[in-house]
């Protein structure tokens, strides 16, 4: 079998980490991965189900020099890389190599332009991970991409979906507050909650803060402020129990999310979601029925429609049913084996390798 180098541009331990980890657990294959050092290595080199060969980055421009060597003298056949940041290189040594192939997985909406993956040689292929992308990626690029949904994660503990305390409604945003992560949609809703709820409602943030954004500094101040929701900044928290298991329903307010893995997150522990039907988050709520309980995007007042669905949440224990059968559509669609079967019936199937 021709070996195909995978690499992963980041060495933390984030969304498109874990997928690549979980790959490597469910695999019957050995493949050689190569990352910065970084506590992704780590994890990879202390866990033994996943069967890799792990390399160190110490230098880019060293690395692809290495494997355009390793690629003239047959010892790979080709690269995937985990994500697009590393675009240039691929094209380059995709024009220099022919004959081999190569595999770039698009995870970001800034990796889908054209300065980045435009006028790709026929040998590299895109994969993205949702629909989302791969329109996106058609429409700037008019190139194609095969879309394969991330992994649900089999290490975690599917939760049962359960009435939400009307007396102690905790709400929780998950992910790092920044300006391309819907924080104007939050502003808004914080704003429309303030003065036209009269439950107390609890906004549960976990994430870092990215101080460096002047909106949200002056949110963060002025979130202390308010009178009828309380705002509770908890910072990054490793762990996902740490998290689900403190929070009643979960809100997504960014349109334009590649794929919403967050969703996946939440369907697994039992916590409802709410958020746009738009981008990725729109489309896991498709996949999984789970429409009713979306915005529209071009709703004239989103925040009050968020505040209805959140009192539909409240009102009505009917959603469970719904949510419940939404997680077992993941499980089925997002499962492990069926994500490592898609990617390697195209980075090794197409030549005949499994």
């Amino acid at each position: 079998m021709k070996k195909i180098a995978i690499i992963s541009p980041s060495g933390n331990y984030y969304g498109s980490e874990q997928v690549l980890h979980d790959f490597l657990c469910t695999s019957h294959h050995q493949y050689t991965v190569y990352a910065p050092k970084g506590k992704f290595i780590d994890i990879l080199k202390a866990d033994p189900n996943a069967d890799a060969i792990v390399n160190p980055i110490k230098s880019i421009k060293i690395l692809y020099g290495l494997l355009a060597l390793f690629l003239a003298i047959g010892a790979i056949g080709g690269i995937y890389v985990n994500e697009g940041g590393h675009s240039r290189y691929i094209k380059l040594l995709a024009k220099l190599f022919p004959k081999k192939k190569f595999y770039i997985h698009i995870r970001l909406i800034e990796d889908c332009t054209i300065n980045r993956i435009g006028n790709m040689p026929d040998n590299v292929t895109l994969i993205s991970v949702s629909d989302y992308i791969t329109n996106i990626i058609k429409r700037n690029t008019g190139q194609n991409a095969i879309t394969v949904l991330d992994i649900y994660s089999q290490r975690k503990r599917s939760g049962a979906f359960k009435a939400i305390d009307h007396s102690n409604i905790q709400l929780g945003i998950v992910g790092r507050l920044t300006d391309t992560k819907g924080v104007d949609a939050l502003i808004s809703f914080c704003e429309t909650a303030e003065s036209k709820t009269s439950k107390r409602l609890t906004l549960n943030f976990f994430g870092d803060i990215n101080t460096e954004s002047e909106k949200v500094k002056l949110f963060v101040e002025k979130s202390q402020n308010y009178k009828n929701i309380k705002c509770v900044f908890h910072g990054y928290v490793n762990g996902s129990d740490n998290i689900y298991s403190h929070i009643d329903i979960l809100l997504h307010f960014n349109k334009i999310e590649s794929l919403g893995r967050i969703a996946f997150e939440s369907l697994d522990y039992g916590v409802p979601f709410i958020g746009f039907n738009a981008g990725g988050i729109g489309e896991i709520a498709r996949r999984t029925n789970l429409i009713p309980y979306m915005v529209d995007p071009s709703s004239n007042d989103p925040s009050v429609e968020f505040l209805k669905l959140i009192d539909l949440l409240m009102s009505n224990d009917d959603y469970i049913e719904d949510f419940k059968r939404g997680q077992k559509i993941i499980t089925q669609i997002c499962s492990p084996n069926e994500y490592t079967s898609k990617i390697e019936t195209i980075i090794l199937g197409a030549a005949g390798n499994i």
